[in-house]
């Protein structure tokens, strides 16, 4: 089953630009300003993202904004550049989002997300980081 999710804008209300679960969601976006967000951190959830037909976005765990704000989940935690937010380029045409730890109640113990991603020529690479 392959669902849609739309990437807005941030201070934007609703929830069309949150992912409620794992599987296999088409991206669109107008905007490298908006963002999507991936859902709350559970063991095992997998999140593939087709990039297609949008020029670029934002990927966001659920904690970025208020009243989630802590980073409390994160994106590739990895030499102490995690954060909750990466870019996702013009030209990524897949990516793989993976929990690997589920957030465990503090900041201590943070939920973490590993992501890649595909270009077009299917070459694979770390989703980075936003600056």
């Amino acid at each position: 089953l392959v669902k849609s999710v739309t990437a807005i804008v941030r201070g934007t209300s609703g929830s069309a630009n949150t992912i409620s679960s794992g599987g296999f969601y088409n991206v669109m976006a107008t905007d490298s300003d908006h963002f999507i967000r991936l859902p709350n951190s559970s063991l095992g959830t997998v999140v593939w993202l087709n990039c297609t037909k949008a020029p670029a976005f934002e990927l966001r765990t659920t904690s970025y904004e208020a009243p989630n704000a802590g980073n409390t989940d994160l994106i590739n935690n990895s030499g102490g550049t995690a954060d909750n937010e990466s870019v996702i380029a013009a030209d990524t045409a897949l990516v793989r989002c993976i929990c690997v730890q589920p957030f465990q109640g503090d900041t201590t113990h943070k939920g973490r997300w590993i992501c890649t991603k595909w270009d077009n020529d299917g070459v694979e690479a770390v989703v980075p980081d936003a600056d």
